[in-house]
């Protein structure tokens, strides 16, 4: 990796992780109070609407974001043209797409189990036509590795919610306050992406470039879409089996979990991809840069997934109160298989779309397909309870499809992979043993929270014991 390269890198992550903490100082705040504030039934109702407005978030992006940031260009003209006939495209057809939510919502509201919040649906699809005014300027941002703008725009929309959305709470105590909220969030950033970006979008229709990026994108579209249906099947299952009270708890949990989660996946994977598809005709330089962020990614997710499973019920009472008590289970659960899936499953995805192969990762969702969907149809009709525990065994698939995948496609070994984890395993295992000692000392909330600051300290000394984990503990260290 060249020096300049490299150093761009690590720029890119430092403004990236620094725009994800930042967001996320804001979202347990909001989350805490709107837990509060709102019944699991009108989390239920957003949960329902969300499987409509994100379905059609694929549509109106296409993959032409991943297109601007993968693929190579003879020089900035050509990609700006690109780029405009993408801006273009996402436009059409968002208005499209709109114009057929809002036709037929009562149709669909009813399709999702909630016939009375057709007017909340047509409302929340208006971020559709936001994210397809915004993407294309943020596939810029990260293909230029420019992280320091997306930093700003993270920083000033995360505080809308908290000037929006809760006063709305309060007010409503309906689901309208978290439509609305997010509505002119995606609007907010819609406005500054735009505007803080160099690149100024036109419109412009090409046939010829079109043609291009539709046979670069059909793959990710269809990848996208498994994955999409992949995270939305179990809620339009839970929907149709159990009442909004349950899908509300169901729901919630994850995003809960996956907000916190999304720290790193949304921060350094974004990085992490847009590294990898520069560096995609040097083997040598791919594979090391690989190694270093998944390295990375597991120092910082497999304790974090670990803590929050070992203090389930402290979690839950901080972030969503003593109503959501049932679920402690589940969000422990959910946040330890989060922590395997991003640091192997996840970045094993970053490698597919990187190397311009995204339909292996589609053939694989549509493998993990045929084992999910069933699981998660007889568990929900048995009970709440059974379909929480096989909701998260069930993330394991995935994990062993990807290790066999990178091994028989890419040539990356098994012994690879384990090389860049195993010690992070040996310290969450250590770390296990204190966090259980001091629960036995102790379960009142201020010693829990004083152990838990223990057990961060234990699992980076023993981290630190290692010589080949002390640089990146180190890149970790500069990049707070």
């Amino acid at each position: 990796m060249e020096n300049g390269f490299g150093n761009k890198i690590i720029n890119a992550t430092k403004w990236s992780v620094v725009s994800e903490i930042t967001a996320k100082i804001a979202a347990p705040v909001i989350n805490i109070i709107l837990a509060r504030l709102l019944s699991p039934s009108e989390f239920g109702v957003v949960a329902s609407i969300t499987i409509i407005t994100s379905f059609a978030d694929i549509f109106t992006d296409a993959g032409f974001q991943k297109f601007v940031i993968q693929h190579e260009f003879d020089n900035d003209d050509t990609l700006n043209k690109y780029s405009d006939v993408a801006f273009t495209s996402n436009a059409v057809l968002s208005v499209i797409i709109y114009c057929i939510i809002f036709g037929w919502r009562r149709s669909l509201a009813s399709a999702i189990g909630c016939p009375e919040a057709y007017n909340g649906l047509a409302t929340a699809a208006l971020t559709v036509l936001c994210t397809s005014f915004s993407s294309i300027s943020i596939a810029r941002f990260r293909r230029e590795l420019n992280f320091k703008p997306l930093f700003f725009i993270r920083l000033a929309s995360s505080l809308i919610p908290l000037f929006v959305t809760v006063p709305l709470a309060f007010a409503l105590r309906s689901y309208w306050a978290i439509v609305i909220g997010t509505v002119f969030q995606q609007l907010f950033i819609a406005i500054m992406s735009v505007g803080l970006s160099k690149y100024k979008p036109r419109i412009r229709m090409n046939v010829k470039i079109f043609s291009d990026m539709v046979s670069f994108c059909l793959w990710n579209l269809m990848e996208t879409l498994s994955i999409w249906f992949a995270g939305q099947a179990n809620i339009f299952i839970v929907a149709s089996v159990l009442d909004s009270y349950y899908l509300g708890l169901y729901k919630t949990g994850m995003s809960t979990i996956n907000s916190y989660m999304a720290i790193i996946t949304s921060a350094i994977t974004s990085v992490f991809f847009s590294a990898l598809s520069r560096m995609q005709n040097d083997k040598d330089a791919y594979k090391r840069t690989f190694d270093k962020f998944q390295k990375i990614i597991a120092v910082i997710v497999l304790p974090m997934g670990a803590g929050i499973f070992l203090y389930r019920d402290l979690a839950v009472q901080l972030l969503l109160g003593s109503q959501w008590a049932e679920i402690s289970d589940f969000m422990g659960l959910w946040a330890l298989m989060s922590a395997l899936t991003i640091a192997f499953s996840n970045t094993a995805c970053e490698v597919y779309r990187s190397m311009g192969k995204p339909q292996i990762s589609f053939i694989l969702q549509m493998v993990y397909l045929v084992f999910y969907i069933p699981v998660i149809f007889f568990s929900a009709h048995k009970s709440f309870v059974i379909l929480c525990y096989a909701s998260c065994f069930i993330r394991i698939v995935p994990i062993f499809l990807d290790f066999i995948t990178l091994k028989t496609k890419f040539g990356f070994p098994f012994k690879s992979i384990i090389k860049n984890t195993y010690i992070q395993f040996i310290a969450v295992s250590l770390m296990t043993v204190v966090a259980i000692l001091c629960q036995r000392i102790s379960d009142g909330m201020v010693w829990q929270i004083i152990s838990i600051l223990i057990c961060a300290a234990f699992y980076f000394a023993i981290m630190l014991l290692f010589p080949s984990m002390r640089k990146e503990i180190s890149s970790i260290k500069n990049m707070i």
